[in-house]
């Protein structure tokens, strides 16, 4: 999405559709299409991620250049610091519990030491690696220190093909199980999973009677350790394992709860002797369900537990068992429907620590019994202003090990507790920076602390210029835009192409409908809405056609036929006129379609060749100053993911030249610069001062690991915005627009015989500490820095530098030099052409003039 003063262009894609609910009520999210939206973005057309792909992009990643200047204005957040993201996992420290750890499904592992309450309660843990989502967190009650987090979010294998399980709804990535030995300073790798990041950790328990004996319930069944993580073992082969529970008095006796989303051979098994064989529990239980199975155990007497048992999108009931397992009953069946539609995603039971005959259960909504379960009933409220009030689609309960009545509640709204055991809930989100960005960052030309934007299961946000945002819509925000001209008219969407009208920025209760989901003309989950940059009254939408308003989004009309059948995840108006629009379709095979028209929408023509015919595109960008010139961008691996045409689509060009092979989401050209050009991923930003020919990396500030589903520009004040799925709004100054602390003129080399002379000259210097000098061969992809030419500081004047590399061996070598300032900002050149000779046995610096 971008804006562009004074005009404003916004794109959005996605593929298939499910409930419409109405705009500014509380309301259950699109999960199961959000999901399958992200798994065909990034799978099509296998059904699958080449289990590699996420580890080798990271590492790729690390190998683009730095933009120049990058270290001098890094990207800072801009929150939401009051609004939390979805949230899978938690654990609470047994001696201070005022310490909990919490983990975001995108966003990271967080930390607080006031209860989660309080002015900024929460803090990001860096881990070292590449981390998203946090799937299952344990501390070591013994050794608090001692810390386990498992990660990546996969909910199913659906079916099989030619004897491969294919997962077709996936999270984000995951890299297996990490290990902190100092309260989560640092961290190790402990099932390393960087090879296999499909698979997702969903459970970590370990042997209370002896610490170093551990369980892991995974996408891949249960693996057990024996020496604190060192080694991990796999015991248990059934796939799915969503949950497991441990009888504390007898720890060989250990259950699991069994497949997800239709995955073979669901259900309860229980283990007796630690693991080494399980039985699946018939006695009383359901032969084949179709969603999740969560457990739990009463601490007080561990003959007792409770299961709740769904369907993919439906609640089977609550059960029953008073002796370990063996015999089950059903306490509760589908009255109330606990999970709802969401059976294979929003799942729990938490039996009160203290008294067995008092259940907490989460869904959808949240429920609680007071009679062992034979009487459940609703908990909270959907109305944000009662005290019962807490956020839809539950993923975990745990109890304060010092106090029963207060329990943590793990939503797609961040973190809840309540202190009563299910009376009064209260939010403790402040911090906890984890929401969920679509492809939506709408600014407003006229006032740089105005944005809108649209999130998965929060609704609509709006930014006022403090880190609290204000939300104003539920459910799953969309497509938002401000119009350049009057900032107080804001349109956003719902799913399916809903579409709402504010006249007062965006304010909750200012929302009117000016359009309804049409079941004839059905559009993707996420559809593109856009406004044309030259005649602001003129809005495009995209369903399986295009829809078009000509009175400021007042009442719309179908202007085109069916493009290509597929539904429209992409659309570009002119900036020169609004009858010159781009669409690009959801490919169901290899028939990708990227469309052009030239009267506003009526008559499309198919300019698809020399694009990738089984991809998804992404999204669509358009020189300002020239429509013909035109960036696409894709997701899925193994192809490239920018092209661009230079003649209204009748060529194509591959740009994706040294970015990673990853899923890119978004791009946006600067209207004041058009050869800069800004494009987002699923491992962060990137940019190009040269219209795509070369690319560096933008990703200074970022956390290790970032989605960034959209890129766009306030023109206002010159900042260029990312909004991230996971890790909220980012801002940073364009890259035109940052100091030029050192200009060099040029980077030359000469050979003479065995030795490499270097020479470089600057013609202007700003805080200047020198250059380090770079070198690396054809066979390793690492950069050596074999020395360091002091600077001159601050000067105006032409200043010469030269570097020789001494008695080389035979090779063929690169060479960059790394420009530093005295703060430690630095910079990278890099000499483009290989050299052909030999190896250092030693090196020599010198410099035309002595130091100042």
């Amino acid at each position: 999405m971008k804006n562009i003063f004074p005009l404003l262009l916004i794109v959005l894609i996605s593929y298939k559709v499910s409930d419409v609910y109405k705009f500014e009520t509380e309301k259950t999210s699109g999960a199961f299409d959000a999901i399958t939206y992200y798994s065909q973005m990034r799978d099509f057309p296998n059904n699958d991620i080449p289990s590699d792909a996420y580890t080798k992009a990271y590492e790729q990643k690390k190998r683009v250049p730095m933009i120049e200047r990058d270290n001098f204005d890094p990207w800072v957040n801009l929150g939401p610091t009051n609004v939390g993201g979805r949230t899978l996992s938690i654990a609470i420290d047994h001696i201070d519990t005022n310490v909990i750890w919490i983990g975001a499904a995108s966003g990271g592992l967080w930390k607080s030491t006031t209860g989660g309450f309080g002015s900024n309660a929460w803090t990001n843990i860096q881990t070292g690696f590449p981390v998203l989502s946090v799937s299952s967190i344990v501390i070591d009650s013994n050794d608090r220190n001692i810390m386990y987090i498992g990660t990546g979010e996969s909910y199913g294998y659906q079916d099989s093909h030619n004897g491969l399980s294919i997962r077709t709804t996936r999270g984000s990535y995951g890299i297996g199980i990490l290990k902190s030995t100092n309260g989560g300073l640092n961290w190790t790798k402990s099932l390393d999973w960087s090879m296999n990041q499909n698979r997702g950790v969903w459970d970590i328990i370990y042997n209370p009677l002896n610490h170093n004996i551990l369980y892991a319930g995974t996408t891949e069944g249960i693996f057990k350790s024996t020496n604190a993580g060192e080694n991990w073992t796999q015991i248990f082969n059934e796939l799915m394992v969503m949950d497991l529970e441990m009888d504390r008095i007898d720890t060989n006796i250990i259950y699991a709860g069994v497949g997800n989303l239709s995955s073979a051979n669901p259900g309860i098994y229980r283990s007796s002797n630690g693991g080494v064989n399980w039985t699946r529990i018939n006695s009383g239980l359901p032969v084949n369900n179709t969603g999740r199975t969560t457990i739990s155990s009463y601490y007080g007497n561990p003959s007792i537990l409770f299961a709740v048992i769904g369907e993919r999108l439906s609640t089977v009931g609550v059960y029953r068992s008073t002796n370990k397992g063996i015999d089950w009953e059903q306490t509760s069946g589908a009255n109330p429907n606990i999970l709802e539609s969401q059976g294979w995603y929003a799942s729990g039971v938490k039996i009160k620590d203290d008294d067995s005959s008092k259940l907490l259960f989460s869904g959808v909504d949240f429920y609680k019994s007071t009679n062992f379960g034979d009487t459940v009933l609703l908990s909270t409220s959907s109305n944000t202003n009662d005290s019962n009030y807490m956020h839809v689609d539950h993923h975990r309960i745990i109890s304060n090990p010092k106090d029963a009545n207060k329990i943590y509640i793990a939503t797609d709204g961040g973190l809840y507790r309540t202190n009563d055991f299910g009376g009064k809930y209260y939010r403790a989100v402040t911090g906890y920076v984890t929401t969920q960005f679509y492809k939506t960052v709408a600014n407003s030309p006229l006032d740089s602390v105005l944005i809108v934007g649209g999130l998965q299961d929060n609704g609509i946000v709006r930014w006022d210029g403090t880190g609290n945002w204000h939300r104003s819509a539920s459910g799953d925000g969309m497509m938002c835009i401000v119009n350049p001209l009057n900032k107080k008219t804001v349109l956003c969407c719902n799913q399916y192409l809903e579409i709402n009208r504010s006249y007062n920025k965006g304010q909750s209760g200012s929302w009117s409908m000016v359009r309804s989901p049409n079941i004839s003309t059905q559009a993707a989950f996420i559809a593109p809405l856009v406004i044309s940059p030259s005649d602001t009254s003129v809005y495009y939408g995209g369903t399986k056609l295009i829809v078009k308003s000509t009175d400021g989004g007042t009442t719309w009309s179908n202007v085109s036929a069916n493009l290509d059948g597929n539904n429209i995840l992409s659309i570009a108006v002119s900036y020169m006129s609004s009858d010159t629009l781009y669409a690009a379709t959801v490919p169901t095979g290899n028939n990708m379609g990227f469309f052009r028209s030239v009267n506003g929408g009526v008559n499309w023509v198919n300019v698809s060749t020399g694009l990738p015919a089984n991809r998804y595109p992404t999204d669509i960008e358009l020189n300002p100053k020239d429509s013909r010139e035109i960036y696409v961008t894709f997701g899925g691996f193994g192809t490239g993911h920018i092209f661009k045409s230079t003649d209204a689509g009748d060529n194509w060009t591959d740009i994706t030249g040294v970015l990673p092979d990853i899923p890119f989401h978004c791009a946006v050209i600067d209207s004041a610069y058009p050869d800069n050009i800004y494009v987002g991923s699923d491992i962060g930003s990137y940019a190009s001062t040269n219209g795509g020919t070369d690319w560096y990396d933008l990703n200074n500030g970022f956390p290790e690991a970032v989605m960034v589903f959209d890129l766009s520009i306030s023109y206002s004040n010159r900042k260029l915005r990312a909004g991230t799925h996971g890790r909220g709004v980012y801002q940073r100054t364009l890259v035109s627009d940052q100091p030029l602390p050192v200009e060099l003129v040029n980077f030359n080399s000469e050979i003479k015989n065995n030795d490499v002379v270097l020479s470089w000259n600057t013609s202007l210097e700003i805080n200047n500490k020198g250059f380090e000098v770079e070198r690396k061969s054809k066979d390793t992809d690492d950069w050596e820095k074999i020395g360091f030419v002091n600077g001159y500081g601050n000067s105006n004047e032409i200043k010469n530098y030269l570097y020789t590399d001494k008695n080389l061996q035979t090779g063929v070598y690169k060479y960059r030099l790394k420009q530093i300032d005295y703060n430690g900002n630095f910079r990278y050149y890099e000499f483009q052409n290989e050299i052909n000779i030999g190896v250092p046995s030693e090196f020599m610096l010198s410099q035309n003039y002595p130091n100042p």
